[in-house]
Formats: C-alpha cells, structure tokens, sequence
C-alpha cells in the first residue's frame, strides 16, 4: 500500500468494456482495467491510502481533455 501519496484516480466504466484506469504515479502515467467496478474497488482501497476517484463522463470529457488527464 502506498501511503502518504495522494492519487488522483480517473475512470471511466462501461458495462461492457469494464472500468478503464488512468492515474500518474511517481510521475508516470499509468494504465489499468478491470473487469467489473466491485474489484476496481477492491484494488484502490488495498492499494492506496489516500486518493479521490474521478469519474470521466460526457459532461467533464472536454476539461479533463484540456487539463491533459486523457
């Protein structure tokens, strides 16, 4: 568990296609999927202590696309 570092987590969830992952890491950008939404909490809360999770929809598309997070 990485401790004491405060993620930003954006998702994006789809019922077919899983939940799709991206966060910055030691200043890395990094990639993950999961297959349902009930493991993709399961592996932030084992993973992470501190975070807030973003969910990348329609309406914040555009922003996040300007702020360079996709």
């Amino acid at each position: 568990m990485l401790k004491g570092v405060f993620l930003k987590i954006y998702y994006e969830s789809d019922p077919h296609m899983g939940v799709q992952v991206i966060y910055d890491l030691n200043g890395e950008r990094q990639y993950d999927g999961f297959n349902s939404f009930y493991i993709f909490n399961a592996w932030v809360s084992s993973e992470f202590l501190c975070y807030e999770l973003v969910e990348i929809t329609d309406a914040n598309y555009q922003q996040l696309s300007q702020q360079g997070v996709l």
